[in-house]
Parts: C-alpha cells; sequence; structure tokens
C-alpha cells in the first residue's frame, strides 16, 4: 500500500512539473536581463500619469508571453512591447 501511494504521489508530482514547464518556460539568465531592459525601456515610453504598477504588471506579462512564443533579442521585443502599449494604456483610461 505505501508503494501504491508511493508511486501516485510521484506520478502526480512529475505531472505537475510537465505543467508547470509547458504553463511557464524557463528562461536563460541572460533573456532575463534583456526582458528587464525591454520592460524599463517600454516603461519610459508610457505617459507619466499612466504609468502605474498595473500597466507595468500587463507589459511585463506581455512581454514574458512575447519570449515564450520565441521572441528572445531586445529588438523584437521591444518592438512588439511598444507596438502592444496603446492597447495596454487604453485598458486604463
Amino acid at each position: 500500500m505505501g508503494r501504491e501511494k508511493s508511486g501516485a504521489i510521484e506520478s502526480v508530482g512529475e505531472t505537475q512539473v510537465a505543467i508547470r514547464r509547458v504553463i511557464m518556460p524557463a528562461f536563460s539568465p541572460a533573456l532575463i536581463i534583456v526582458m528587464r531592459s525591454v520592460l524599463e525601456d517600454a516603461m519610459a515610453r508610457v505617459p507619466a500619469e499612466q504609468a502605474t504598477t498595473v500597466t507595468k504588471a500587463y507589459l511585463a506579462e506581455f512581454i514574458l508571453k512575447a519570449a515564450a512564443g520565441g521572441l528572445t533579442s531586445y529588438e523584437d521585443l521591444i518592438t512588439a512591447a511598444v507596438a502592444q502599449l496603446p492597447t495596454i494604456v487604453s485598458t486604463f483610461i
């Protein structure tokens, strides 16, 4: 009985790890630095009255999703983030 429980727990743990990899991919330290730079540079383009923590969170989420989708260079990420700014900012007007 103890073995069955252990096997079930192990199986669930492996499933959880697999789900996490799909939902939240691992990013290299170098890419994290690039994403952080993109976030700060894109936020510098947001009008001061709309540069809130909520705006920054939505922008960060967009950058994470873009990187998970394959955009990994500064140029590609900043282009995508800046293009998304009007949509993000208009959400809070």
